[in-house]
């Protein structure tokens, strides 16, 4: 069952975990994501805070609840300078699962030449294969070979809209 918790009481969590050591910020964490997406606006909030370490808190946080309303942020996120946040993002999405194959490809479509965005890419594209959220025979499966590496930027959009075209309108 869902804790509820009221807007003042989240926000004094928020609040604490700047104060508290390692361990006690991870049960505060986990506290705030039992919350689910009533928490979103919160951990959204703590993304542009100076320190660090509560970005990462708010990116983990974010990447636990993993709404399908939260797919723009992850994305923007896969190509931020701080990688350990592109990873939490990339997690997020492969959390998300199979709904976020679409807006993924299409990020590649328009980022085909972010080494960023190819790596974290194929990182959520293999995890989703692994954990079977993805069919064998996806045609996602054709991209990982060239999102492994770095390739020409228009082979690897042709590569994509093919893809893109045969999931939203089959073969």
């Amino acid at each position: 069952m869902k804790d509820e918790k009221s807007e003042a009481e989240l926000e004094q969590f928020i609040q604490k975990l700047e104060t508290v050591s390692g361990i006690e910020r991870e049960r505060i964490r986990k506290e705030l994501v039992k919350n689910g997406e009533d928490t979103i606006p919160h951990f959204l909030k703590l993304l542009n805070h100076q320190k660090s370490f509560l970005r990462w808190e708010a990116m983990k946080g974010l990447s636990e609840i993993s709404s399908h309303s939260l797919i723009p942020v992850f994305l923007e996120y896969l190509e931020s300078e701080e990688r350990d946040l592109s990873w939490l993002a990339e997690e997020g999405l492969i959390n998300i699962g199979r709904n976020s194959v679409i807006p993924v490809l299409e990020l590649l479509m328009d980022k085909a030449d972010s080494v960023f965005v190819l790596s974290s890419a194929h990182h959520i594209f293999f995890e989703l294969f692994r954990e079977n959220q993805l069919p064998e025979d996806s045609p996602v499966k054709s991209l990982l070979p060239l999102l492994n590496k770095t390739g020409k930027k228009e082979v690897i959009e042709v590569a994509v809209f093919k893809v893109l075209n045969e999931l939203k309108h089959g073969k």
